[in-house]
């Protein structure tokens, strides 16, 4: 992965992990809400996969946390947070 690539993927697993958390899902359940194998979501999470996930997955694990492909993509969490308030 080039580095553009790599930080996307870093933004994608750390933000899927804070918006499932919140949305009080397993992995496991995301993952199959998606329709991706169990670990999934895991792997993603740990950054374990070997290329980006594709576009539809993107916006399917977005439809399922109910959060835009934006929050899912971009690097500053708490700063979107802020911003809502």
């Amino acid at each position: 992965m080039d580095k553009n690539d790599l930080e996307l993927m870093t933004n994608l697993a750390r933000n899927v992990a804070i918006y499932r958390t919140k949305a009080n899902l397993s992995a496991k359940k995301l993952s199959r809400m998606v329709g991706k194998p169990p670990d999934f979501i895991d792997k993603l999470e740990r950054q374990e996969l070997k290329q980006i996930p594709a576009l539809y997955v993107i916006i399917a694990i977005s439809f399922v946390l109910k959060v835009g492909i934006d929050d899912l993509t971009k690097d500053n969490y708490i700063e979107s947070l802020l911003q809502e308030a």
